[in-house]
């Protein structure tokens, strides 16, 4: 009997999560596609370049060559796999590289990234302007945290010869966009089931309990747990699908969103970015910690300006009370 119930509670988990799940996939996909095939467009007529060159003087400041530009704009206006093409075929060193594993961990990928977080209720211009700020702190200061004989052995592979004309750039792109829709509609519909289950069953509550120390030093509360995890282990755009489906339900506050969109907007992918760089042989730490710090400092400052406002507030409504509650003394006493 106990069987039969949970395999029926097991059934309507699965069944609940199905068709959330395809919405969000379906919903991501009209998203991505379109912005996928724009920037693969941009690229091949040179845009990306002209930027880079417009942006080379700004990354003279930070100890880079000035071709380090075109490594993170490509990663901002595609991704990870993108600037690593191009760091290959640009024959930077160590220093440079561990910098630039940073700097375009925290700010890759914008256009898509950052319309997922968009549709959670987060501004796009304050999640931009925060990725490419805390990018830009981070690579100053490893500039002068690092030493200047800072070196190590980059493993880089051979980087594949750019399209020749349009079909082959469309052929190419069709490819890879194929793989990408299957990957968003098994990942997402997988993560919808997975956190079905999870909730009917309440393993959630307990997964978050060994977590809440690490949720407390990041400043963010504990409802945020499971979304945490999703985004850091398997990226923002799957785990802002998985979340925008939380925001619709009711089942985050704006302000738990607030806190976590800053959050992941700069640690997300713990796991799959962060290998591509340790694979080229950056340390651990340099792909990992910059970001967690980053990570730390801005949730908790827009916590502190929160609290400053609400008690500047609170402080104005007292004096207004007072002030109302002395005009009705005179006012009695004429």
């Amino acid at each position: 009997m106990l069987q039969s119930d949970i395999k029926q509670r097991f059934c309507a988990a699965v069944k609940r999560a199905l068709k959330p799940a395809m919405r969000s996939a379906f919903w991501l996909l009209r998203m991505m596609i379109p912005i996928t095939l724009f920037v693969v467009i941009l690229d091949y007529l040179g845009f990306v370049q002209v930027i880079a060159d417009f942006a080379s003087p700004l990354f003279n400041l930070l100890g880079l060559d000035g071709r380090a530009a075109l490594v993170c704009i490509t990663s901002a206006l595609t991704s990870i796999y993108s600037a690593i093409g191009v760091i290959a075929g640009l024959g930077l060193d160590f220093r440079s590289v561990t910098i630039l594993a940073t700097m375009c961990l925290i700010s890759h990928n914008l256009i898509v990234e950052t319309t997922v977080q968009k549709n959670t209720g987060a501004s796009a211009y304050g999640i931009v302007f925060l990725r490419v700020f805390s990018s830009l702190i981070a690579g100053f200061l490893l500039n002068k945290i690092l030493p200047d004989d800072f070196s190590g052995t980059l493993f880089l592979n051979v980087v594949a010869s750019a399209p020749q004309g349009w079909g082959e750039l469309l052929l190419s792109w069709l490819g890879t966009t194929g793989t990408l829709v299957i990957q968003v509609l098994v990942i997402v519909t997988l993560l919808n089931i997975c956190q079905s289950i999870l909730k009917e069953f309440k393993v959630i509550d307990w997964l978050t309990k060994p977590l809440r120390p690490l949720m407390a030093v990041l400043g963010l509360p504990y409802s945020t747990t499971f979304l945490w995890i999703v985004a850091n282990l398997l990226g923002l755009a799957y785990g802002g699908a998985v979340m925008v489906g939380e925001v619709r339900k009711g089942e985050l506050s704006e302000e738990d969103v607030s806190l976590l969109n800053t959050s992941i907007a700069q640690t997300h992918s713990l796991l799959e970015d962060s290998f591509l760089f340790i694979s080229l042989g950056i340390g651990l730490w340099w792909v990992i910690l910059p970001r967690m710090v980053c990570s730390v400092v801005t949730v908790w400052a827009q916590r502190g300006i929160r609290a400053y406002l609400s008690g500047h507030r609170k402080a104005e409504d007292l004096s207004d009370g007072i002030m109302i509650s002395e005009k009705k003394i005179n006012n009695y006493k004429i």
